[in-house]
């Protein structure tokens, strides 16, 4: 157990750990991340076993105002839960996707309040798979969180506001979402295309939209038809999440 307050950077920074736990901690007033926890390895399933329990996150992303999620998530057989994550400008959790991979990773009995009020098209839970990695994400649970009050307060800037409580961004994949509740949020969940993601059994209270879903990478990444996804080779370094579905 730790206490972090008003330090410029990250708080608790446990990048690439195996075997670790991060519980009963607080942290306030950060200038980047809350809590950076990853460990595993997805290409050959190596756990991580990294836990991250019971820890009060707040007021964090107070210098770097995006991307500095108060929990950042990532690897092989991780858990994330029963945290208090609150006041951010963006992120409040993030990982997995573009940032980590996600397998078999649990986010659990957390409550999610007050984020994204500074920005547009962001979530309070958000993973994306952009980079073409989102089909290597699979096995994942989101449950019986809360989230309260995602909105944009700030007010707008070239782009409209979508907040979204739960936000599994250009073919994120390998979710079950379920069993959690949703309470005043502009979104309550988005999922941009991608396969093997499961919502069900949540509540939405005093939402403006309850569930979203669109067909992202239909017609390749982007729906950009000029996309080559037959020409994926070691070292699969491509943008195209068609391609990491051949890879897998």
């Amino acid at each position: 157990r730790v206490e972090v307050r008003a330090v410029g950077t990250h708080a608790i920074d446990l990048t690439g750990a195996r075997d670790a736990v991060v519980r009963d901690s607080v942290v306030e007033d950060v200038g980047c991340s809350g809590i950076r926890a990853t460990g595993g390895e997805a290409a050959t399933l190596t756990a991580g076993n990294v836990t991250v329990a019971r820890n009060r996150i707040r007021h964090f992303a107070q210098w770097k105002r995006s991307y500095m999620p108060g929990i950042y998530f990532g690897g092989v057989s991780n858990s994330y839960t029963g945290n208090d994550v609150a006041w951010s400008p963006h992120n409040c959790i993030m990982g997995g996707g573009d940032f980590e991979d996600a397998v078999e990773i649990t986010v659990a009995n957390n409550t999610v309040s007050d984020c994204t009020f500074e920005t547009g098209d962001a979530g309070a839970f958000y993973t994306c798979g952009q980079r073409g990695t989102a089909f290597v994400n699979r096995g994942n649970v989101l449950r019986n969180n809360t989230f309260a009050r995602i909105r944009n307060t700030a007010g707008l800037g070239v782009q409209i506001a979508s907040n979204q409580a739960v936000y599994l961004d250009d073919q994120m994949s390998g979710w079950r979402v379920e069993d959690n509740r949703f309470v005043d949020c502009h979104v309550g969940a988005l999922v941009g295309g991608g396969r093997r993601n499961t919502i069900a059994d949540n509540t939405f209270v005093r939402c403006g939209t309850v569930f979203y879903l669109n067909n992202q990478g239909m017609y390749g990444q982007f729906d950009n038809p000029t996309v080559n996804c037959t020409a994926v080779a070691p070292p699969f370094d491509t943008t195209c999440s068609t391609g990491a579905a051949e890879w897998m």
